[in-house]
C-alpha cells in the first residue's frame, strides 16, 4: 500500500484527474439510484396499499379525484356474492394551488370510519390517536402533511374555509397515505361542498379466492344496471402498472450503472497504461533484484482499485450531499424525492470496484510480463 500511495503521489495531476473521473460516474450512478429507490419504494408501497381491493370509480375519471357516486350504490355493491364489504371513499385537493405540482400534492381523505372496515386500521401512528366513529371537526395527518405545514398533534389544520383538530400524526408508509389529511366521510362532503349522498370511489374488498378481475366485470354490470356508469381498478391492474414503472425506473438504474462503469473504467485504464510505460525502468529494477511477476502485478492492480475506491468514495459522498440538499430543499413542499438505501452505497462500492478490476487487469498483465533486460534497456 506504501509504494502504490508512493506511486499516486509522484502524478498527483493524473491521478486526482483520473478520481474526478470515477467520482462523476459514482456520483451520477447514485444520485439517479436514490431517485429509483425512492420511485420503487413508492411503487411497491402504493401496490400494498391500493392492491388489496377492487377500486370502484365515476366513468369520468381514471384517477379518484372528481367524478361523483351516488351512496345508495354501496348496497348493490355489497350485495355481489363475492364481496366481502364495501368501503366508501372521498378524496379532493388540500389546496388546490397544489394541482399544479403533482410532487408536492396533499389531499383530503374522507373515510368510512366503522370498525373493521377503516383503511385507517392498517396504518400505524406515529403519535396522538386514530379518529374514532362519530368524529367530527378532527383529522389525522400523513407525515409529509406534518412537515409540510409544520403541524402536530392538538394543532389546528386549516381544510379549505375550516380548522380542522389533529388528533394523530401517521409513521411514515413511504406511499399516497403520507401525503394524505384523514376525516369521516361527513366532514369531507362538507369541507369539498359535495352532496350528502355522494362519494368519489367504493374501495371493493373481495372474499379470499375470489376472481377478482371477473368480480370487477361484474360491479361494473351491477353499477351500469343502477344508471351509473363506473369503471374499476383491479389489484391485478395495480399491480401491471406499478411493474411497468418499475420497470421503467430499474432501466435508468442499469443505464446509469453501465455509463459509471464505462467512465471509471476507461479513465482508470488510460492512467495505468501510460504510468506502465513511465515506469519500465521502475519495473526492470524491481524484477532485477527479486521482484515476483505476482508481486508486480498486485501492485499495479492494487493502485487501479485504490484509484477506484477512493473515487467512488468520493462520488458517494457528494451524491448523499446533494440529496440531501434537494430533499431539504423540498421537504418544505412535503416531497422526498431521493432514498439513499444500503442496496445502494454496496452497488455504488460495488461498481466502483467493478470499474477498477477492468481497467487494471491489462495494465497490470502488461507491467508483470516485461522483461527486465529489456525494460532497462528500453530507458
Amino acid at each position: 500500500m506504501t509504494q502504490i500511495l508512493r506511486s499516486m503521489s509522484r502524478r498527483r495531476g493524473r491521478a486526482a484527474l483520473t478520481i474526478l473521473g470515477v467520482s462523476i460516474g459514482i456520483f451520477a450512478f447514485v444520485v439517479m439510484g436514490a431517485l429509483a429507490e425512492k420511485m420503487n419504494i413508492h411503487a411497491t408501497s402504493a401496490q400494498r396499499y391500493y392492491g388489496r381491493c377492487i377500486w370502484v370509480l365515476d366513468n369520468r375519471v381514471y384517477i379518484t379525484f372528481g367524478g361523483s357516486l351516488p351512496m345508495s350504490l354501496r348496497k348493490k355493491l355489497q350485495a355481489v356474492d363475492g364481496v366481502r364489504y364495501v368501503s366508501p371513499r372521498i378524496f379532493g385537493p388540500l389546496d388546490y394551488a397544489d394541482l399544479r405540482n403533482p410532487l408536492a400534492l396533499c389531499a383530503i381523505a374522507g373515510v368510512d370510519l366503522t370498525p373493521g372496515h377503516s383503511p385507517l386500521e392498517g396504518l400505524a401512528l406515529a403519535r396522538g390517536r386514530m379518529l374514532r366513529r362519530g368524529a367530527r371537526g378532527e383529522v389525522v395527518i400523513g407525515c409529509a402533511v406534518a412537515r409540510k405545514y409544520d403541524k402536530d398533534v392538538g394543532d389546528f389544520l386549516r381544510v379549505h374555509r375550516e380548522k380542522m383538530r389533529i388528533v394523530g400524526v401517521l409513521e411514515p408508509t413511504n406511499t399516497d397515505p403520507d401525503s394524505l389529511v384523514f376525516m369521516s366521510l361527513e366532514d369531507a362532503r362538507r369541507v369539498l361542498a359535495m352532496e350528502r349522498d355522494e362519494v368519489t370511489a367504493f374501495a371493493v374488498y373481495v372474499e379470499p379466492n375470489e376472481d377478482a378481475e371477473a368480480l370487477a366485470e361484474v360491479l361494473v354490470h351491477v353499477a351500469a344496471r343502477e344508471g351509473v356508469p363506473v369503471h374499476t381498478i383491479s389489484p391485478e391492474e395495480i399491480q401491471r402498472n406499478v411493474g411497468s414503472a418499475l420497470s421503467i425506473f430499474n432501466g435508468i438504474v442499469y443505464a446509469c450503472t453501465i455509463i459509471a462503469v464505462l467512465v471509471g473504467t476507461l479513465g482508470i485504464a488510460n492512467t495505468m497504461v501510460m504510468s506502465v510505460s513511465e515506469r519500465a525502468r521502475e519495473i526492470g529494477t524491481k524484477k532485477a533484484i527479486g521482484a515476483r511477476t505476482s508481486d508486480i502485478f498486485v501492485e499495479f492492480l492494487g493502485e487501479a482499485l485504490v484509484i477506484a475506491v477512493v473515487g467512488g468514495a468520493i462520488g458517494l459522498a457528494l451524491a448523499v450531499l446533494a440529496t440531501w440538499l434537494l430533499n431539504a430543499r423540498l421537504a418544505e413542499g412535503g416531497v422526498t424525492l431521493f432514498i439513499i438505501t444500503a442496496r445502494l452505497v454496496c452497488a455504488a462500492f460495488a461498481v466502483a470496484l467493478v470499474a477498477g478490476c477492468i481497467a487494471g487487469i491489462y495494465p497490470a498483465l502488461r507491467a508483470a510480463r516485461l522483461d527486465p533486460v529489456q525494460a532497462l534497456r528500453s530507458v
